[in-house]
């Protein structure tokens, strides 16, 4: 992985992507009690660091290089 623009950018929309979705949950699964602030703010940072994984795996060319795939042959 480089530090280039490209997931610089990654990075941003994984934040907002976090964002919208920490916005969706407390708007909806919090008000009703089903789950509390800190279960929300842990499911908006997981679903942030996933979407940027998404990312990163669907734009190849955005700062990811390919990974060497190891192959083990018994």
């Amino acid at each position: 992985m480089r530090g280039d623009s490209g997931m610089f950018w990654i990075s941003g929309a994984g934040g907002v992507f976090g964002l919208f979705f920490d916005s969706l949950l407390g708007a909806t699964l919090e008000r009703r009690g089903w789950l509390n602030n800190d279960a929300v703010n842990f499911l908006s940072t997981a679903s942030a660091a996933a979407f940027a994984l998404g990312l990163m795996a669907v734009l190849p060319h955005a700062g990811v290089e390919q990974f060497p795939v190891i192959r083990l042959t018994l």
